[in-house]
């Protein structure tokens, strides 16, 4: 099994620009990679698909805690998906909630932290990078 390496940011702060990055650097297509198709090269941890194949069926009718506690799951599904280390795109943390590991330490190869505006730096929470 790969490890996860985490492209985590804020939101609007430039995730969809590396992702774009990526696929034209990694996969070097004749055209510009689309943007909706993205997700084939670099997952999102908050996609439902995820949760819903760890879960064996949907989880729609599941309350967020339920849903929080297959993260772990989801995530071993995700790392899964190839035998070399994976993208997945976050904007969670790096640390738990209600107990679970928001990140999934163990299946973590490694994390890009995207920073829009370095002079905001003060203002955020430390950041740890494995």
């Amino acid at each position: 099994m790969a490890g996860i390496i985490w492209l985590a940011s804020y939101p609007k702060s430039g995730n969809t620009w590396l992702r774009a990055f990526l696929h034209n650097l990694l996969r070097d297509p004749r055209e510009p990679y689309p943007i909706n198709r993205l997700d084939d090269l670099v997952a999102s941890a908050s996609s439902r698909g995820w949760y819903d194949a760890a879960y064996g069926r949907p989880t729609r009718s599941l309350c967020d805690d339920e849903v929080l506690k297959l993260t772990p799951a989801a995530h071993g599904r995700i790392a899964r998906r190839s035998q070399d280390d994976v993208f997945v795109k976050t904007h969670s943390r790096m640390g738990a909630c209600g107990g679970v590991d928001l990140t999934s330490g163990p299946l973590t190869a490694g994390a890009i932290y995207i920073m829009r505006n370095p002079d905001k730096l003060s203002r955020l929470d430390p950041v740890v990078v494995h």
